[in-house]
């Protein structure tokens, strides 16, 4: 059985759910429940790099992550069209 680097970690002052991980270069990151008010988001990233990704947005991003993580490259998004930002 394999260890997962990303485990559930105890949840913000406000009861966010929340992990801290680290990258392949070592670098903390994490990702977090959002407490916007008017979407459902999430923080991902460093620090003060972070971004504020939509469930939108996530999905997209999911279908990128997944091509890579099967191959290893982005080679299969290829095709894919123009990057558009999502609409609000």
């Amino acid at each position: 059985m394999s260890r997962r680097a990303i485990k559930l970690a105890k949840p913000t002052e406000r009861g966010f759910l929340r992990s801290d991980f680290k990258d392949a270069s070592g670098a903390a990151c994490s990702i977090q429940e959002s407490s916007l008010a008017t979407d459902y988001c999430i923080w991902l990233g460093q620090g003060d790099g972070r971004m504020h990704l939509t469930r939108k947005l996530a999905r997209e991003l999911i279908e990128w992550l997944g091509a890579f993580a099967d191959t290893g490259t982005l080679a299969p998004m290829r095709g894919r069209g123009q990057w558009k930002p999502p609409e609000p």
